[in-house]
């Protein structure tokens, strides 16, 4: 298989070709450049997170607000996730239980700059989603409705 990853922009579409032509783009990764606002953080496709969520491998991190959430749903919480206020992040490290964060916003810029401020905090292993919550419900993964009030 042969991935192809256009990187000069952390924003850049993902080209993937393989032999078999079925889905590699679906679970691919970026490493956004030293020169982004967002260096040396890992953007990774909106599948990708969901395998590493199921699995235990990762915690994923809503950080989009509650009226956002409300509005578009919210990840499936048998998943591995917490949903957070980006003005409440002070206490994420000792919140992870040892797993890597991969934060999700509506449309991946957020997560993004997030990542890198929370790398550059210490906080290893930072990974958003390329795409963000957008990206979530166009590659048909699972997602809750709420109802105004509602705490998920």
């Amino acid at each position: 298989m042969t991935v192809i990853n256009q990187i000069e922009n952390a924003t850049a579409p993902i080209v993937a070709s393989s032999d078999a032509g079925y889905q590699t783009g679906l679970f691919t990764a970026v490493t956004t450049p030293p020169s982004s606002p967002a260096a040396a953080t890992t953007r990774i496709s909106a599948r990708r997170a969901f395998q590493h969520a199921l699995h235990g491998y990762a915690m994923l991190i809503d950080i989009r607000p509650q009226w956002v959430r409300e509005q578009a749903g919210v990840l499936d919480p048998e998943l591995a996730t917490l949903t957070v206020d980006v003005c409440d992040l002070g206490w994420l490290s000792q919140s992870l239980g040892g797993l890597p964060p991969i934060l999700i916003c509506q449309n991946g810029n957020a997560s993004v700059r997030l990542a890198a401020a929370l790398q550059r905090t210490g906080v290893s292993e930072v990974s958003d989603v390329i795409g963000g919550f957008g990206a979530w419900q166009a590659a048909g993964l699972p997602v809750r409705t709420i109802r105004s009030g509602s705490t998920n």
